[in-house]
C-alpha cells in the first residue's frame, strides 16, 4: 500500500512539472542580438544626413508564433541622452541581380523554434561629422512586447550607399 502512495506522488510531481514546462514554453518571447562581426554601417547621404543599416538576428525560442509588428530605433547623443531616428519600411533593389531587399519589414513572422536575420534601417538627426554612433534598435512583437539591443555603427568611407534613389 505504501508503495502505490509513493506511485501516486510521483507521478502527481511529474505531471506537474511537466505542465509547468509546457506553460513556460507556450510564452512568448523573442531573442534579439547583434550579428557577430561588422553589420552596423553609417553612411553619409548626398543629402548630408547619416543612414545607418545593420543586420541583427532575432531568434524565436518558444512553442508559439510570433511576429514583429514595429520597429524604433534611437540614437546616442554626445551628452548620453537617447534620441530616436527617422525610419520606415524600406525597399532596396539590387542592381546586378535586381533582387528586391526589405528593411525594416513588417509584419515578420516568426514561427516557432526559429530565427530570422534583420536588415535594419534609421536616419540619424546628428551631424554627418560624426564616425561613430551607438544605436539602439527597439522591437515589438505581437504581443506588444518590447525587446532591443544597441549596436556601434561606423562610416565606411570608401562604400556605396545600399538605397541610391533615397540619397
Amino acid at each position: 500500500m505504501h508503495a502505490s502512495i509513493i506511485i501516486s506522488i510521483l507521478a502527481l510531481i511529474i505531471s506537474g512539472v511537466v505542465a509547468l514546462t509546457n506553460l513556460w514554453d507556450r510564452k512568448a518571447r523573442l531573442r534579439l542580438r547583434e550579428r557577430k562581426g561588422h553589420w552596423s554601417t553609417l553612411w553619409i547621404t548626398t543629402r548630408m544626413t547619416l543612414m545607418f543599416t545593420g543586420l541583427v538576428e532575432v531568434y524565436n525560442p518558444s512553442s508559439r508564433g510570433n511576429a514583429i509588428q514595429e520597429y524604433r530605433f534611437w540614437e546616442r547623443m554626445e551628452n548620453g541622452t537617447w534620441q530616436p531616428m527617422e525610419s520606415e519600411m524600406y525597399q532596396e533593389t539590387n542592381r546586378t541581380t535586381e533582387e528586391v531587399e526589405h528593411t525594416n519589414q513588417t509584419p515578420l513572422g516568426l514561427p516557432p523554434y526559429s530565427g530570422a536575420e534583420l536588415r535594419v534601417t534609421a536616419f540619424s538627426r546628428q551631424a554627418t561629422t560624426l564616425r561613430e554612433l551607438r544605436v539602439r534598435i527597439e522591437l515589438e512583437d505581437l504581443f506588444h512586447k518590447t525587446y532591443r539591443t544597441e549596436v556601434t555603427a561606423h562610416v565606411e568611407p570608401h562604400a556605396m550607399p545600399p538605397f541610391p534613389e533615397t540619397v
